[in-house]
């Protein structure tokens, strides 16, 4: 019944811009996306990009960014390009330059204007700017062969993709994706230990 309506969803789909993926179990052998949920920020003839947004780093936007005096957290955002550094945020018109995602994010922009800004506000960000070291990105046609082939759930974005608790994301998203993962949710952080 769910992969009918799962597909259904799938095959009707104009666009993946502004949706949630979420790693299926299958994936949990894979190092970078087992327990991954993806906020997908473009797509075009080229592929499609997104950022893993319940992975955490120790590594704060000062130990970047020596000229920054604001120590955000930033996250890792996928295998691609990961010593370069990202942004996704709801400043645009702080932001010349920043690339529409949907109605509420915005990704990239001048980043002359981003340092100004991040030391004008400061902490006041909070909540409307995260950081992402690399990203995640597909050629094209590769992201709907993954999907087929059963390694990602495809959701609508529910989320306030800067206020997440990432320690449970991936389980609760699991079981809104599929009410038959439930018994995910008391599973360990690594099923091996189980």
């Amino acid at each position: 019944m769910y992969e009918d309506v799962f597909l259904f969803i799938f095959d009707n789909m104009n666009e993946f811009k502004g949706k949630l993926l979420v790693a299926q179990p299958r994936l949990l052998s894979d190092h970078f996306f087992s327990q991954s949920v993806i906020f997908i920020t473009d797509e075009h003839e080229e592929g499609k990009v997104g950022f893993i947004i319940n992975r955490p780093t120790p590594i704060l936007l000062t130990d970047v960014l020596k000229d920054i005096k604001t120590g955000f957290q930033i996250w890792q955002g996928g295998p691609v390009s990961d010593d370069n550094l990202y942004y996704l945020h709801q400043i645009p018109e702080l932001l010349p330059g920043s690339i529409r995602i949907d109605k509420d994010y915005y990704w990239g922009g001048d980043f002359e204007a981003l340092k100004l800004v991040l030391n004008q506000y400061g902490e006041e960000l909070t909540g409307k700017i995260k950081f992402f070291l690399g990203y995640s990105g597909w050629a094209p046609g590769q992201l709907e062969h993954e999907i087929k082939d059963g390694a990602w759930f495809v959701l609508p974005n529910m989320l306030d993709i800067f206020n997440i608790n990432p320690k449970n994301l991936w389980k609760e998203m699991l079981i809104k994706a599929d009410p038959r993962m439930e018994f995910w949710k008391n599973a360990p952080v690594d099923p091996s230990l189980n």
